[in-house]
C-alpha cells in the first residue's frame, strides 16, 4: 500500500480536505446529502449498506491486515482511497 496508489492529503487548503472538512456542520451535511464516519470498522459496516463516495485514511489504518483488507476492498469497489494523517470518511 503505497503512496501511488493512496494519494496522501498533507496539504490542509486541498479541496478534498476542506469539503471533508465542512461536513463536520450540519448546515453543510443538509445541502450535500453526505456525512462523516469514523474508523475502519464502521466504515466496514456502513460499506455493507451503503455505497461510499471517498474515504481518507490514515497511514496506520494500512499496517494491519483488517485495514488493508478495507481499502482493497473499497478501491476495489470504486472508492477514491487517499491517505491523510487523520481519519474521516465521505458517504
Amino acid at each position: 500500500m503505497n503512496g501511488k496508489k493512496y494519494p496522501f492529503v498533507s496539504n490542509p487548503r486541498d479541496p478534498r480536505f476542506l469539503a471533508l472538512r465542512s461536513l463536520q456542520t450540519l448546515r453543510a451535511r443538509s445541502l450535500s446529502g453526505l456525512y462523516l464516519i469514523e474508523g475502519i470498522r464502521h466504515v466496514s459496516r456502513a460499506l455493507e449498506y451503503t455505497t461510499l463516495e471517498s474515504v481518507f485514511l490514515d497511514p496506520s489504518a494500512l499496517s494491519n491486515p483488517y485495514g488493508q483488507k478495507l481499502a482493497r476492498r473499497l478501491s476495489k469497489n470504486g472508492v477514491l482511497v487517499s491517505g491523510s494523517r487523520i481519519i474521516f470518511i465521505a458517504t
